[in-house]
């Protein structure tokens, strides 16, 4: 199981990396075809079913290229967002494009990384989400980024989702 998009992309990879090694073909396809992002794990659990709460707030989500397009894992995160009571879900428009973090396309290509971030923080804002939420740290950072960029800190928080469930079952995380 991960909880980063980009991670569990890669791990997924590893049927076809490996996949002219003799030795090592075989396991690798196994290992492979066991990986699952955190979200998808939960939903199989019922997760959705327990009692989660927030206090009100909107909250959209912004796909991780990697989960929606590598892992496949796109409706299991609204699933568990649409379920937590208090939260009002608003889908972002155009969640599935990039958010212009994209591995390192933020650092070699930092004007185009910046203009898909302003795009992003335009359909974030049309929801009036008060929470974005995110499935991988890369996302995470750079919604964090087009907070500060758009002078929204302090009215909009982007979150990791894993944290936000957790915030929904009261529980607190040590630091």
């Amino acid at each position: 199981m991960t909880n980063a998009g980009g991670c569990g992309a890669f791990l997924v990879d590893y049927g076809h990396l490996l996949k002219d090694d003799p030795e090592w073909a075989g396991r690798a396809e196994a290992f492979a075809a066991k990986i699952k992002d955190l979200a998808a794990v939960l939903v199989e659990l019922g997760f959705q079913h327990e009692p989660l709460q927030l206090s009100p707030q909107t909250l959209t989500y912004q796909d991780s290229c990697h989960l929606r397009n590598v892992q496949r894992t796109s409706a299991e995160p609204r699933v568990l967002l649409q379920s937590i009571a208090g939260a009002d879900y608003r889908e972002m428009r155009e969640a599935d494009r990039c958010c212009g973090s994209a591995g390192i396309y933020n650092i070699v290509h930092s004007e185009l990384s910046m203009q898909h971030l302003d795009e992003k923080m335009k359909n974030v804002r049309d929801t009036g989400a008060a929470t974005i939420v995110t499935a991988n740290p890369g996302c995470l950072l750079q919604m964090q980024l087009g907070i500060e960029r758009e002078g929204l800190s302090g009215r909009v928080r982007a979150v990791h989702i894993a944290d936000l469930l957790m915030e929904s079952i009261g529980t607190k995380q040590e630091n």
